[in-house]
C-alpha cells in the first residue's frame, strides 16, 4: 500500500460503521489526511480538522464538500496529514502498543 498511499492526497470513507479503522491509521502514517463520516470508528482516529475532516454521518452534500475543499486546499492538506502522521506515531506506533498490550497482560494476570 505504501506506494499508493505515496501518490495519494487524502484518503476518502465514506462509512456508517468501523471497528478501528486501520486503514485510517495507514493512511495517517504516510501522512495522508482522511475524509470520512463521522462514525464508530472514525471519530476514534480522526480529529476534525486537526488530523483530516469527519462530517455529519448520511450528508453526501457536506461530505462532497469536504472533499472539494481539500481537493482545493494543499496547504490544509499538507498540515493535515502531517499531523494525522504525527498523531499515529504517538498514538500507534508498535512499541506503544506492545507496552499497552503488556501493561494490559500484566493487570488482567495478576496473581498477587
Amino acid at each position: 500500500m505504501r506506494p499508493l498511499y505515496a501518490v495519494s492526497d487524502m484518503l476518502i470513507l465514506p462509512t456508517r460503521r468501523e471497528g478501528l479503522a486501520t486503514v485510517i491509521i495507514e493512511a495517517a502514517a504516510a501522512g495522508v489526511p482522511t475524509i470520512a463520516m463521522d462514525a464508530t470508528g472514525t471519530r476514534d482516529v480522526v480529529e476534525n480538522d486537526v488530523t483530516g475532516l469527519l462530517v455529519t454521518q448520511g450528508d453526501v452534500d457536506e461530505f462532497v464538500a469536504a472533499i472539494g475543499t481539500l481537493s482545493g486546499d494543499s496547504a490544509r492538506r499538507h498540515r493535515l496529514g502531517r499531523s494525522a502522521q504525527r498523531d499515529v506515531l504517538r498514538r500507534f506506533s508498535q512499541p506503544m502498543v506492545r507496552d499497552l498490550w503488556r501493561e494490559f497482560y500484566l493487570q488482567t494476570h495478576d496473581d498477587t
